[in-house]
Protein backbone atom coordinates (compact mmCIF):
# COMPACT_ATOMS: atom_id res chain seq x y z
CA UNK A 1 0.00 0.00 0.00
CA UNK A 2 1.31 3.47 -0.91
CA UNK A 3 1.58 6.03 1.89
CA UNK A 4 2.44 9.72 1.62
CA UNK A 5 6.01 9.95 2.97
CA UNK A 6 5.53 13.49 4.33
CA UNK A 7 2.40 12.41 6.15
CA UNK A 8 4.19 9.46 7.75
CA UNK A 9 6.82 11.84 9.07
CA UNK A 10 4.09 13.95 10.73
CA UNK A 11 2.29 11.09 12.47
CA UNK A 12 2.13 11.10 16.27
CA UNK A 13 2.39 7.31 16.37
CA UNK A 14 4.31 4.59 14.54
CA UNK A 15 3.36 1.04 13.66
CA UNK A 16 5.77 -0.28 16.29
CA UNK A 17 4.09 1.84 18.97
CA UNK A 18 0.67 0.55 17.97
CA UNK A 19 1.94 -3.04 18.05
CA UNK A 20 3.58 -2.53 21.46
CA UNK A 21 0.40 -1.02 22.90
CA UNK A 22 -1.69 -3.97 21.73
CA UNK A 23 0.93 -6.40 23.03
CA UNK A 24 0.56 -5.03 26.58
CA UNK A 25 -1.95 -7.76 27.30
CA UNK A 26 0.24 -10.88 27.13
CA UNK A 27 -2.67 -13.30 26.73
CA UNK A 28 -3.59 -11.79 23.34
CA UNK A 29 -2.48 -14.05 20.49
CA UNK A 30 0.55 -12.75 18.54
CA UNK A 31 -1.14 -13.24 15.19
CA UNK A 32 -4.17 -11.24 16.36
CA UNK A 33 -1.95 -8.44 17.66
CA UNK A 34 -0.17 -8.23 14.31
CA UNK A 35 -3.39 -8.29 12.31
CA UNK A 36 -5.04 -5.61 14.41
CA UNK A 37 -1.96 -3.39 14.51
CA UNK A 38 -1.92 -3.45 10.71
CA UNK A 39 -5.64 -2.58 10.59
CA UNK A 40 -5.13 0.40 12.93
CA UNK A 41 -2.10 1.62 10.97
CA UNK A 42 -4.05 1.41 7.71
CA UNK A 43 -6.87 3.46 9.25
CA UNK A 44 -4.53 6.13 10.59
CA UNK A 45 -2.59 6.54 7.37
CA UNK A 46 -5.65 6.48 5.10
CA UNK A 47 -7.37 9.21 7.13
CA UNK A 48 -4.16 11.15 7.92
CA UNK A 49 -5.38 11.43 11.49
CA UNK A 50 -3.00 13.82 13.23
CA UNK A 51 -4.88 13.97 16.56
CA UNK A 52 -4.52 10.25 17.37
CA UNK A 53 -2.20 9.78 20.33
CA UNK A 54 -1.38 6.70 22.44
CA UNK A 55 -1.33 7.45 26.16
CA UNK A 56 1.00 5.85 28.75
CA UNK A 57 -0.30 2.50 30.03
CA UNK A 58 -2.37 2.36 33.21
CA UNK A 59 -3.44 -0.54 35.37
CA UNK A 60 -6.68 -1.51 37.05
CA UNK A 61 -6.14 -3.50 40.29
CA UNK A 62 -7.35 -7.08 39.87
CA UNK A 63 -9.53 -8.15 42.79
CA UNK A 64 -7.88 -10.56 45.23
CA UNK A 65 -4.42 -10.25 43.70
CA UNK A 66 -1.50 -7.84 43.61
CA UNK A 67 -1.68 -7.75 39.81
CA UNK A 68 -3.00 -4.94 37.65
CA UNK A 69 -5.03 -5.28 34.45
CA UNK A 70 -3.14 -3.31 31.75
CA UNK A 71 -5.09 -0.60 29.93
CA UNK A 72 -3.68 1.46 27.09
CA UNK A 73 -5.87 4.38 26.12
CA UNK A 74 -5.57 6.63 23.11
CA UNK A 75 -6.91 10.16 22.74
CA UNK A 76 -8.29 11.75 19.60
CA UNK A 77 -8.05 15.53 19.90
CA UNK A 78 -9.51 18.32 21.99
CA UNK A 79 -13.11 18.00 23.02
CA UNK A 80 -15.50 19.27 25.66
CA UNK A 81 -15.37 16.31 28.07
CA UNK A 82 -12.71 16.31 30.78
CA UNK A 83 -12.55 16.20 34.56
CA UNK A 84 -10.55 19.43 34.28
CA UNK A 85 -13.87 21.15 33.55
CA UNK A 86 -14.69 20.69 37.23
CA UNK A 87 -12.79 23.76 38.36
CA UNK A 88 -14.14 23.30 41.89
CA UNK A 89 -14.25 19.55 42.62
CA UNK A 90 -16.35 20.15 45.74
CA UNK A 91 -19.14 21.86 43.81
CA UNK A 92 -19.87 19.19 41.24
CA UNK A 93 -22.10 20.29 38.36
CA UNK A 94 -23.23 16.70 37.87
CA UNK A 95 -22.47 16.59 34.16
CA UNK A 96 -20.79 14.19 31.77
CA UNK A 97 -18.47 17.06 30.81
CA UNK A 98 -16.81 16.65 34.23
CA UNK A 99 -15.79 13.03 33.63
CA UNK A 100 -13.07 11.41 31.59
CA UNK A 101 -11.92 7.91 30.73
CA UNK A 102 -12.91 4.94 28.60
CA UNK A 103 -15.80 5.81 26.32
CA UNK A 104 -15.90 9.49 27.34
CA UNK A 105 -12.82 11.44 26.20
CA UNK A 106 -10.50 8.51 25.38
CA UNK A 107 -10.81 4.83 24.50
CA UNK A 108 -9.06 1.49 24.90
CA UNK A 109 -6.80 0.89 21.90
CA UNK A 110 -7.83 -2.78 21.82
CA UNK A 111 -11.42 -1.70 21.19
CA UNK A 112 -10.39 0.63 18.37
CA UNK A 113 -8.29 -2.12 16.83
CA UNK A 114 -11.18 -4.57 16.99
CA UNK A 115 -13.53 -2.07 15.36
CA UNK A 116 -11.02 -1.48 12.54
CA UNK A 117 -10.90 -5.23 11.99
CA UNK A 118 -14.71 -5.45 11.99
CA UNK A 119 -14.99 -2.66 9.42
CA UNK A 120 -12.37 -4.14 7.09
CA UNK A 121 -14.18 -7.49 7.15
CA UNK A 122 -17.82 -6.36 6.94
CA UNK A 123 -17.85 -3.13 4.90
CA UNK A 124 -14.73 -3.13 2.69
CA UNK A 125 -16.67 -1.16 0.07
CA UNK A 126 -17.25 1.67 2.57
CA UNK A 127 -14.40 1.55 5.10
CA UNK A 128 -11.87 4.38 4.56
CA UNK A 129 -13.59 5.08 1.23
CA UNK A 130 -16.93 6.73 2.06
CA UNK A 131 -16.33 10.30 3.29
CA UNK A 132 -19.62 10.25 5.22
CA UNK A 133 -18.19 7.40 7.31
CA UNK A 134 -14.60 8.64 7.60
CA UNK A 135 -15.32 12.22 8.69
CA UNK A 136 -17.09 11.39 12.00
CA UNK A 137 -14.49 8.71 12.72
CA UNK A 138 -11.64 11.22 12.99
CA UNK A 139 -13.50 14.18 14.53
CA UNK A 140 -13.08 14.33 18.29
CA UNK A 141 -16.72 15.02 19.17
CA UNK A 142 -18.09 12.15 17.03
CA UNK A 143 -15.30 9.55 17.17
CA UNK A 144 -16.75 7.41 19.97
CA UNK A 145 -20.23 7.41 18.44
CA UNK A 146 -18.72 6.37 15.12
CA UNK A 147 -16.89 3.46 16.76
CA UNK A 148 -20.12 2.37 18.39
CA UNK A 149 -21.96 2.39 15.05
CA UNK A 150 -19.26 0.19 13.52
CA UNK A 151 -19.15 -2.21 16.50
CA UNK A 152 -22.88 -2.92 16.10
CA UNK A 153 -22.27 -4.21 12.55
CA UNK A 154 -20.69 -7.31 14.09
CA UNK A 155 -23.96 -8.17 15.87
CA UNK A 156 -25.53 -9.57 12.70
CA UNK A 157 -25.13 -12.83 10.77
CA UNK A 158 -26.34 -14.13 7.39
CA UNK A 159 -25.89 -10.69 5.82
CA UNK A 160 -25.15 -9.87 2.17
CA UNK A 161 -22.15 -7.71 3.05
CA UNK A 162 -21.77 -5.92 -0.27
CA UNK A 163 -25.32 -4.52 0.05
CA UNK A 164 -24.79 -2.79 3.40
CA UNK A 165 -25.67 0.90 3.13
CA UNK A 166 -24.45 3.65 5.48
CA UNK A 167 -26.91 6.40 6.42
CA UNK A 168 -29.85 5.31 4.26
CA UNK A 169 -32.57 7.94 3.83
CA UNK A 170 -35.50 5.63 4.53
CA UNK A 171 -38.16 8.33 4.34
CA UNK A 172 -37.12 10.12 1.15
CA UNK A 173 -40.46 9.36 -0.60
CA UNK A 174 -42.52 10.99 2.16
CA UNK A 175 -42.60 14.40 0.49
CA UNK A 176 -45.02 15.92 3.04
CA UNK A 177 -42.91 15.06 6.09
CA UNK A 178 -40.51 17.70 7.34
CA UNK A 179 -38.28 14.85 8.61
CA UNK A 180 -37.91 13.05 5.27
CA UNK A 181 -34.21 13.98 5.03
CA UNK A 182 -33.26 12.27 8.29
CA UNK A 183 -31.11 9.16 7.95
CA UNK A 184 -30.75 5.98 9.98
CA UNK A 185 -27.24 4.57 10.52
CA UNK A 186 -27.32 1.29 8.60
CA UNK A 187 -29.40 -0.74 6.20
CA UNK A 188 -28.51 -4.43 5.97
CA UNK A 189 -29.93 -7.10 3.68
CA UNK A 190 -29.98 -10.71 4.80
CA UNK A 191 -29.12 -13.58 2.49
CA UNK A 192 -32.82 -14.46 2.38
CA UNK A 193 -33.85 -10.86 1.52
CA UNK A 194 -34.90 -9.43 4.87
CA UNK A 195 -34.10 -5.72 5.25
CA UNK A 196 -32.75 -4.59 8.64
CA UNK A 197 -32.70 -0.84 9.27
CA UNK A 198 -30.62 0.17 12.29
CA UNK A 199 -30.28 3.37 14.28
CA UNK A 200 -27.43 3.20 16.83
CA UNK A 201 -27.30 5.26 20.02
CA UNK A 202 -24.43 5.68 22.49
CA UNK A 203 -25.81 6.59 25.95
CA UNK A 204 -22.54 7.51 27.67
CA UNK A 205 -24.49 9.90 29.87
CA UNK A 206 -26.17 6.97 31.63
CA UNK A 207 -23.09 6.41 33.79
CA UNK A 208 -22.71 10.12 34.50
CA UNK A 209 -26.32 10.19 35.71
CA UNK A 210 -25.70 7.30 38.07
CA UNK A 211 -22.39 8.70 39.29
CA UNK A 212 -23.98 12.00 40.22
CA UNK A 213 -27.18 10.48 41.69
CA UNK A 214 -29.45 11.41 38.80
CA UNK A 215 -32.01 9.01 37.39
CA UNK A 216 -30.87 7.75 33.96
CA UNK A 217 -33.47 8.55 31.30
CA UNK A 218 -34.56 7.12 27.96
CA UNK A 219 -36.57 8.69 25.13
CA UNK A 220 -40.08 9.68 26.19
CA UNK A 221 -42.97 7.72 24.63
CA UNK A 222 -44.90 10.81 23.50
CA UNK A 223 -41.95 12.22 21.56
CA UNK A 224 -41.46 15.28 23.72
CA UNK A 225 -38.49 16.40 25.76
CA UNK A 226 -38.72 16.79 29.52
CA UNK A 227 -39.36 20.48 28.84
CA UNK A 228 -42.50 19.61 26.87
CA UNK A 229 -41.05 20.43 23.45
CA UNK A 230 -40.98 18.21 20.37
CA UNK A 231 -37.86 16.02 20.52
CA UNK A 232 -36.19 16.41 17.13
CA UNK A 233 -33.61 13.78 18.16
CA UNK A 234 -36.22 11.07 18.70
CA UNK A 235 -34.86 8.00 16.81
CA UNK A 236 -38.31 7.10 15.49
CA UNK A 237 -38.04 10.06 13.13
CA UNK A 238 -35.30 8.18 11.22
CA UNK A 239 -37.64 5.37 10.13
CA UNK A 240 -40.64 4.73 7.94
CA UNK A 241 -43.04 2.00 9.02
CA UNK A 242 -41.48 -1.32 8.14
CA UNK A 243 -42.85 -3.59 5.42
CA UNK A 244 -43.55 -7.32 5.78
CA UNK A 245 -39.90 -8.44 5.41
CA UNK A 246 -38.30 -5.38 6.97
CA UNK A 247 -37.23 -4.77 10.59
CA UNK A 248 -36.58 -1.38 12.19
CA UNK A 249 -34.12 -1.67 15.07
CA UNK A 250 -32.93 0.80 17.67
CA UNK A 251 -29.53 -0.45 18.92
CA UNK A 252 -28.50 1.12 22.23
CA UNK A 253 -25.16 1.01 24.01
CA UNK A 254 -25.86 1.77 27.68
CA UNK A 255 -23.35 2.65 30.42
CA UNK A 256 -25.18 1.50 33.53
CA UNK A 257 -27.06 -1.49 34.91
CA UNK A 258 -29.93 -2.71 32.73
CA UNK A 259 -32.59 -2.63 35.41
CA UNK A 260 -36.33 -3.28 35.33
CA UNK A 261 -36.89 0.49 35.32
CA UNK A 262 -35.05 0.89 32.01
CA UNK A 263 -36.87 -2.08 30.51
CA UNK A 264 -40.21 -0.51 31.48
CA UNK A 265 -39.22 2.78 29.84
CA UNK A 266 -38.29 0.97 26.62
CA UNK A 267 -41.51 -1.05 26.55
CA UNK A 268 -43.57 2.12 27.00
CA UNK A 269 -41.53 3.74 24.22
CA UNK A 270 -42.22 0.82 21.86
CA UNK A 271 -45.93 0.63 22.74
CA UNK A 272 -46.62 4.38 22.69
CA UNK A 273 -50.10 5.21 21.41
CA UNK A 274 -50.89 8.59 23.02
CA UNK A 275 -49.28 11.57 21.27
CA UNK A 276 -49.79 15.32 21.70
CA UNK A 277 -50.64 15.94 18.04
CA UNK A 278 -51.65 14.25 14.81
CA UNK A 279 -48.23 15.03 13.37
CA UNK A 280 -46.45 13.38 16.28
CA UNK A 281 -48.64 10.30 15.97
CA UNK A 282 -47.94 10.04 12.23
CA UNK A 283 -44.21 10.54 12.66
CA UNK A 284 -43.65 8.28 15.68
CA UNK A 285 -46.29 5.60 16.16
CA UNK A 286 -45.22 2.03 15.39
CA UNK A 287 -41.94 3.01 13.72
CA UNK A 288 -39.57 0.74 15.70
CA UNK A 289 -39.93 -3.06 15.80
CA UNK A 290 -37.23 -3.85 18.37
CA UNK A 291 -34.83 -2.24 20.82
CA UNK A 292 -31.59 -4.12 21.46
CA UNK A 293 -29.56 -2.90 24.39
CA UNK A 294 -25.97 -3.71 25.33
CA UNK A 295 -24.26 -2.58 28.53
CA UNK A 296 -20.67 -3.51 29.18
CA UNK A 297 -20.81 -2.21 32.79
CA UNK A 298 -23.87 -4.35 33.56
CA UNK A 299 -22.56 -7.03 35.93
CA UNK A 300 -25.67 -8.10 37.81
CA UNK A 301 -27.27 -9.44 34.64
CA UNK A 302 -25.85 -10.50 31.29
CA UNK A 303 -25.71 -6.99 29.78
CA UNK A 304 -27.64 -7.93 26.65
CA UNK A 305 -31.40 -7.43 26.11
CA UNK A 306 -33.83 -7.65 23.24
CA UNK A 307 -37.19 -5.87 23.70
CA UNK A 308 -40.19 -5.91 21.36
CA UNK A 309 -43.59 -4.17 21.23
CA UNK A 310 -46.24 -5.85 23.38
CA UNK A 311 -49.20 -4.23 21.61
CA UNK A 312 -48.31 -5.16 18.02
CA UNK A 313 -48.05 -8.62 16.47
CA UNK A 314 -44.55 -8.84 15.00
CA UNK A 315 -43.91 -12.53 15.70
CA UNK A 316 -42.39 -13.25 12.26
CA UNK A 317 -40.08 -10.26 12.52
CA UNK A 318 -39.10 -11.24 16.03
CA UNK A 319 -38.21 -14.77 14.93
CA UNK A 320 -36.16 -13.44 12.00
CA UNK A 321 -34.33 -10.96 14.19
CA UNK A 322 -33.40 -13.59 16.74
CA UNK A 323 -32.04 -15.72 13.90
CA UNK A 324 -29.78 -12.91 12.65
CA UNK A 325 -28.51 -11.58 15.99
CA UNK A 326 -25.05 -12.37 17.40
CA UNK A 327 -24.38 -11.62 21.06
CA UNK A 328 -21.22 -9.77 22.15
CA UNK A 329 -18.28 -12.11 22.68
CA UNK A 330 -16.11 -12.61 25.76
CA UNK A 331 -13.69 -9.90 24.65
CA UNK A 332 -16.54 -7.38 24.54
CA UNK A 333 -17.89 -8.51 27.91
CA UNK A 334 -14.48 -8.25 29.60
CA UNK A 335 -13.31 -5.02 28.02
CA UNK A 336 -11.87 -2.79 30.80
CA UNK A 337 -13.74 0.30 31.85
CA UNK A 338 -11.67 2.99 33.51
CA UNK A 339 -13.08 6.41 34.39
CA UNK A 340 -12.31 9.49 36.45
CA UNK A 341 -14.89 11.95 37.76
CA UNK A 342 -15.18 14.86 40.14
CA UNK A 343 -16.58 14.09 43.59
CA UNK A 344 -18.53 15.83 46.30
CA UNK A 345 -16.59 16.62 49.46
CA UNK A 346 -18.60 14.07 51.45
CA UNK A 347 -17.50 11.28 49.11
CA UNK A 348 -13.91 12.51 48.97
CA UNK A 349 -13.11 12.15 52.68
CA UNK A 350 -10.17 9.84 53.12
CA UNK A 351 -9.33 9.86 49.41
CA UNK A 352 -7.71 12.18 46.95
CA UNK A 353 -9.82 15.36 47.25
CA UNK A 354 -10.23 15.77 43.52
CA UNK A 355 -10.78 12.46 41.76
CA UNK A 356 -11.75 8.87 42.13
CA UNK A 357 -10.78 6.08 39.83
CA UNK A 358 -12.71 2.93 39.23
Amino acid sequence: MFFDVLWLQQMNVTFDQIHAALKMRPWIDDALVQRRAEAVFRALTATQWKQFKIEPPEGIPMSGTDKRYPVVHYTFGDQRRSVDNARNPFAVKRALSEMEGTGIDREDIHYFAKVCEIAEALIPHLWLVDAKLTKPLIESDTHLDSLNELWWLARWSQIALEETIYEPRLRKMETKSRFRRKTADWRLRSLDDWLINIEVKNFARAHADRTYDKVPSFYRPNGHTHQGEFDFDDPRLKFRRSSEKEINVLAVTWYDQIGSELETWIEEFLDASAFPSKEAEHELKGKIDAVIIWSRPDQRRDGWRRLFPRLRDISKKRDALMRFLIEPDSEDRNRPWFQTFARSIADAIGDDPRIVRG
